[in-house]
């Protein structure tokens, strides 16, 4: 193959990548502090029915569906783009997308993460 031709490939390639202006958006910076589930979700553990309307599901069923998760990971935390997730947090942005029929874009403004981490996330557990 000709080097000019690919040179001009690669230099086309390269003009066409998306250049990014963050490695972390400051909107999802702030995850551990204004988050869905560091916010909403400790405050919805205290009362039994705004959980279940949130979750579709019991504390009882979601603390036994998280620890069955906790077993399949084999660990607390599981890494997903360099970012470590709790099975809890994990669980929580499951069931919200399935229970609410939210879209990954939904669920990248309240849980504060990136749309791409969320769509390898939901399927995953």
């Amino acid at each position: 193959m000709d080097p000019c031709v690919v040179y001009l490939a690669y230099k086309y390639i390269i003009k066409k990548r998306r250049k990014r202006r963050w490695s972390i958006h400051p909107i999802n910076s702030a995850r551990n502090l204004r988050g869905t589930y560091y916010t909403l979700h400790k405050e919805l553990r205290r009362d039994n029915d705004k959980f279940f309307n949130y979750y579709r599901m019991s504390i009882a069923s979601f603390d036994e569906l998280c620890e069955k998760l906790k077993n399949t990971f084999n660990k607390d935390r599981e890494l997903i783009q360099g970012f470590a997730f709790e099975a809890e947090e994990m669980l929580s942005m499951t069931l919200r997308y399935l229970g609410s029929g939210c879209t990954y874009t939904e669920l990248h403004y309240s849980y504060r993460l990136g749309v791409t981490t969320a769509s390898l996330l939901i399927p995953r557990v």
